[in-house]
């Protein structure tokens, strides 16, 4: 009886640490603050999740891979052009080669505007 139980525990560490691992990786905000940082953090709670032996390698490496597109997509600035079909998602951006282009991000965060420089043409 005991044995199932530390069983029960072990599986409960393991899904939690998991658990905790996606949160973060879901945290848009943070990696699109400090992209360096967020993958870095990623990379260590795969690690110590290995270490521990709460994954497997095959997952463990899966993990990794899972960090590492992440930052590839935030360091492109992917996590800044998320669009809703209606519009109405976190960020909308509109651009235009002969006019102007305005990122603005919804729910009151930030707005950025740039004009486009007209070079004669």
């Amino acid at each position: 009886m005991h044995a199932f139980s530390d069983e029960i525990a072990s599986e409960q560490r393991r899904l939690a640490a998991i658990n905790d691992w996606f949160l973060l990786y879901d945290d848009v905000e943070r990696r699109r603050d400090c992209p360096n940082t967020h993958h870095e953090q990623l990379l260590r709670r795969a690690d110590e999740m290995d270490r521990l032996g709460l994954v497997e390698w095959t997952e463990w490496r899966d993990l990794r891979r899972l960090a590492d597109q992440a930052f590839l997509k935030a360091i492109a600035g992917d996590d800044y052009h998320m669009l809703t079909p209606s519009g109405a998602g976190c960020l909308q951006a509109g651009a235009s080669a002969s006019h102007s282009w305005l990122i603005t991000i919804n729910a009151g965060c930030s707005a950025i505007a740039s004009e486009d420089h007209n070079d004669g043409r």
